[in-house]
């Protein structure tokens, strides 16, 4: 009967130590996260982007686009992605301003297709979810000269579940991981 009770309370301790440290990785998670925003003082940061905005000629309006969507998405990062929570609306458009980015860096070949259905707005997720997909399809598309290389991204409701779609052409073989297969 003892060695139970010694048994039991032994789980207890041990399931309330792994609790435990668990919260303290996450509290040291979130100290290392914040000491690294500390490091970038986010008003000289945005002063200096502003600077950079006025110096690039009234003319070249892709490249004023591109900063204020830069300024605006390293924004959200700072002050929206705090918490555990962000809603879907402001993802969607962290997402368009990277894939405007993108489309800065492609040529005619490149055909991006992105539907993102109205049924999902003012749904909540994690804040940066989506992003490394999307990051992903642009950092291992094809890079085909005699047909059109592709990203098709979606994001749906279906049966109360949020899905996302991302989905791009690749070169055969061109990563080892990968099936040797265009997607």
């Amino acid at each position: 009967m003892v060695s139970t009770a010694a048994g039991f309370k032994l789980v207890f301790d041990y399931a309330k130590a792994q609790r435990r440290m668990g919260e303290m990785a996450k509290e040291n998670a979130e100290a290392e996260l914040n000491f690294l925003k500390s490091q970038i003082n986010p008003h000289f940061v945005f002063n200096s982007l502003n600077s950079v905005y006025f110096l690039i000629d009234k003319q070249n309006n892709d490249a004023r686009d591109a900063l204020h969507k830069f300024s605006d998405m390293l924004r959200y990062q700072l002050y929206e992605c705090n918490g555990n929570k962000t809603t879907v609306d402001k993802e969607i458009t962290y997402l368009l301003d990277y894939i405007d980015l993108q489309r800065l860096r492609r040529d005619e070949n490149s055909k991006i297709f992105v539907n993102f259905s109205d049924d999902i707005k003012g749904l909540s997720i994690e804040p940066l979810l989506l992003i490394p997909f999307v990051e992903n399809a642009f950092k291992h598309l094809s890079h085909f000269s005699d047909k059109n290389n592709e990203v098709h991204i979606a994001l749906t409701k279906e049966n109360d579940m949020i899905k996302f779609t991302v989905v791009n052409t690749i070169e055969p073989k061109t990563d080892p991981l990968l099936p040797s297969r265009v997607a």
